[in-house]
């Protein structure tokens, strides 16, 4: 995952989404003093929200019953 800066990204808004969507890869945006946030393409997010409600699978031999 690739970082830039806040005003790096206000800059490049259009190529950051485009490298996004194309590597399929997050891209944290850091600003000083503040939470960084993410830029993820929608469908990936939407795979981590499925995934995110799917229950946990026991290993082997673990099963409840």
């Amino acid at each position: 995952m690739s970082t830039v800066s806040y005003t790096e990204a206000g800059e490049n808004l259009a190529s950051l989404r485009d490298e996004t969507v194309s590597t399929r890869e997050p891209v944290a945006l850091e600003r000083r003093r503040h939470e960084s946030v993410l830029i993820v393409p929608i469908d990936e997010w939407n795979s981590v929200l499925e995934t995110a409600h799917l229950p946990a699978i026991s290993p082997a031999g673990t099963a409840k019953s």
